[in-house]
């Protein structure tokens, strides 16, 4: 069977093995590949994966379990389930996340496999980074003279347009969805754009080949015919030169965006930023957060259950050393006199 091996800076190394079945790919010209939201982090080599994801059919291991709402069987090290969103459908089963050797097994079908890297695996690296001391922030990220800036904010509420508008005034890209926090440094989490027409940075349309402009036609008459948006995934390698790169840099301020009327800045404490923070990243945790409260609920002491004070606790030593946090109240539209002085607040830090 195929198998793909990924490493996240050589702290979470992890391996997924398919099984190819006659329908995988028919949602590849509309979706393109499954594992796009994988592939920056793909590597050659591993002595001993942190987790191994294996895609296909499976028998599960729920013989004595205790069964929740119907649909979760649980039983201590071990939960399995069934679960949609919409028409993706999978079959889930998640073991040896207390002993540090995760063992998952999913079967989904053709539609749900384009999802698995986001919906499940996407969760399965923040746990074991988080678990190493490595929090993950829904946030973008540049840099410039080694210090970073991180912009969080949910989404829609412009942290790609205003990172990449200052990739444009010099500074280097060091995230676009997700960064990850090690003590005062801030490491890359390169994730592929989610572009739509209205997050479409000037600085991509310029860069966007012409397979990329296809596919993002293809998308946007999809819009246009069925009211759904589907975003036209790219990886940064692919559409911005290595210059305009960075993989890791000393963090020096942190932005929370929230859309409001109009642009207002004031400057907050950790404490309120954190409370941010986590609300963020739970909210991008969905489903695989239901799948950890379901676990909790019958193993309170569990580290599926311990997961989020973990979390807080390795927020607060990673932004110990940083004191410049900031609200930014931000209009639903950017236009390029916010932009500006958004660029300004940035780089007086």
């Amino acid at each position: 069977m195929p198998e793909k091996i990924y490493s996240i800076h050589g702290i979470v190394t992890f391996k997924i093995v398919t099984n190819k079945g006659l329908l995988d790919g028919i949602f590849a010209p509309l979706f393109g590949s499954w594992d796009i939201e994988l592939q920056g982090f793909r590597s050659n080599s591993i002595t001993e994966p942190d987790f191994v994801v294996s895609i296909g059919k499976f028998n599960p291991n729920n013989p004595g379990c205790t069964i929740l709402d119907d649909d979760y069987y649980l039983k201590e090290d071990y939960l399995y389930c069934r679960d949609h969103d919409k028409h993706a459908k999978w079959e889930l089963e998640v073991s040896g996340f207390e002993q540090g050797k995760m063992k998952v097994q999913i079967h989904p079908n053709s539609l749900g496999k384009m999802f698995i890297p986001e919906l499940i695996v996407n969760p399965l690296i923040w746990f074991k980074l988080n678990e190493g001391g490595y929090p993950v922030i829904h946030a973008s990220a540049v840099s410039r003279d080694g210090k970073a800036y991180i912009f969080a904010a949910q989404g829609g509420a412009g942290k790609s347009i205003i990172a990449l508008s200052l990739v444009k005034k010099g500074f280097k890209l060091l995230s676009d969805h997700f960064v990850i926090l090690s003590k005062d440094e801030v490491l890359s989490f390169p994730t592929p754009f989610h572009i739509m027409d209205f997050n479409l940075a000037p600085i991509l349309r310029g860069n966007m080949s012409s397979k990329h402009k296809v596919s993002f036609h293809l998308r946007q008459l999809f819009h246009r015919l069925t009211g759904k948006r589907i975003a036209t995934k790219i990886l940064p390698r692919d559409i911005l030169s290595n210059t305009l790169l960075a993989d890791k840099a000393r963090l020096n301020a942190v932005f929370l965006f929230l859309p409001k009327e109009k642009l207002e800045v004031e400057s907050i404490g950790k404490e309120e930023l954190i409370k941010h923070l986590v609300t963020n990243q739970k909210l991008e945790f969905f489903p695989f957060i239901k799948y950890m409260m379901e676990y909790s609920y019958l193993f309170p002491q569990s580290k599926m259950a311990t997961y989020w004070t973990r979390y807080e606790e390795n927020l607060r030593q990673a932004l110990d050393m940083v004191h410049a946090f900031y609200k930014v109240e931000v209009p639903l539209k950017y236009d390029a006199a916010t932009l500006e002085k958004i660029g300004r607040l940035v780089s007086e830090c």
